[in-house]
């Protein structure tokens, strides 16, 4: 099984849910997540200089 993660700054959500996407984008809803080889590159605040694979 994989595993998704989803990073986010806002200390206040305490549930993700799923919305629609913006216009032009497929009519299911969706959650965006990362996985486990890419979540390093959100480990540290969006200001912060990062390089991604």
């Amino acid at each position: 099984m994989r595993v998704f993660w989803h990073f986010s700054e806002d200390p206040t959500i305490t549930e993700f849910v799923p919305r629609t996407g913006a216009p032009g984008a497929p009519d299911e809803c969706l959650v965006w997540a990362i996985d486990d080889e890419h979540a390093p590159a959100y480990w540290f605040p969006r200001d912060c200089p990062r390089v991604t694979f």
